[in-house]
């Protein structure tokens, strides 16, 4: 064989594995497998309750159930994110999060989030938290620059700006309200965490232990006017001559995590 033929056998060689491996990948991509795999676990486990089950009606059901898992629909999943995203600001059109194509088992997503309960994925989506590129479907881009667990979340904490920005972007994500009075603003989101977890109000004590060095100026000042003004109101005449829904009143401003529900309040003082 001549040293042409060889070159050209190689390159032809060469060329089908690359060309059977692209065709693999658009017509069986790994996503898909992912989704194949999730059925087939749902399959059996349905099986095994539809054999176990006695009521006609239960069985009608799950066989129904059955069959739509034998013959699943393999699907791209994702959610239309709001926001003002394009070309002319280096953003790909409409943000989407497309994670639930692949992470599509609910169950195993509410588990590892165990402590999110009240968090609305179906608006925010998982990226806001996480990280790495919604729109992605190939494993490696789509995990590109992701935060996988709460520790790597709370470590991009570097500056309060980072926290602004998360509160910015889950004010940028909520749908609009018809009423311009009701549309959330970046504030309306200082209840959750970088982690999307609630923020938990830990105690003016703990807080103190690093602001303290960065800022002790601006500590020492708030200890003595805003630390210190519940004290003044326990004793101002009002208070004392007013009644339980009068003293609500006074206990919204002057304490910290105050409850209306309950009435009950984290710490004195504004912190």
């Amino acid at each position: 064989m001549s040293l042409q033929r060889l070159i050209f056998f190689v390159l032809s060689a060469l060329f089908f594995i690359s060309t059977s491996m692209w065709l693999k990948d658009e017509f069986r991509p790994k996503w898909m497998e992912f989704q194949k795999k999730y059925y087939e676990e749902q399959a059996v486990k349905v099986e095994k309750e539809f054999e176990a089950a006695t009521a006609a009606k239960d069985k009608e059901l799950l066989g129904k159930r059955l069959a739509s898992l034998k013959r699943p629909i393999y699907e791209i999943k994702q959610i239309l994110l709001k926001g003002d995203y394009s070309w002319s600001k280096q953003q790909n059109g409409d943000k989407v999060d497309r994670c639930m194509t692949c992470h599509i088992d609910e169950n195993k997503l509410k588990a590892a989030h165990p402590n999110v309960k009240d968090f609305p994925f179906d608006i925010y989506g998982c990226t806001v938290c996480h990280g790495g590129i919604g729109r992605a479907l190939g494993e490696e881009v789509a995990h590109e620059g992701m935060y996988y667990h709460k520790r790597q979340m709370e470590m991009r904490l570097t500056s309060a700006e980072t926290m602004f920005g998360f509160w910015n972007e889950l004010a940028t994500l909520t749908p609009e309200e018809s009423d311009p009075n009701q549309r959330l603003e970046m504030g309306d989101f200082k209840k959750y965490s970088i982690t999307g977890d609630k923020a938990i109000y830990v105690g003016s004590q703990k807080c103190l232990k690093c602001h303290k060095g960065l800022t002790s100026p601006h500590v020492e000042r708030w200890q003595r006017i805003k630390f210190k003004t519940f004290e003044r109101v326990k004793e101002a005449p009002d208070y004392l001559a007013g009644n339980d829904e009068y003293r609500k009143k006074c206990l919204e401003c002057h304490t910290t995590g105050y409850d209306e529900s309950t009435g009950k309040y984290s710490e004195e003082g504004v912190t």
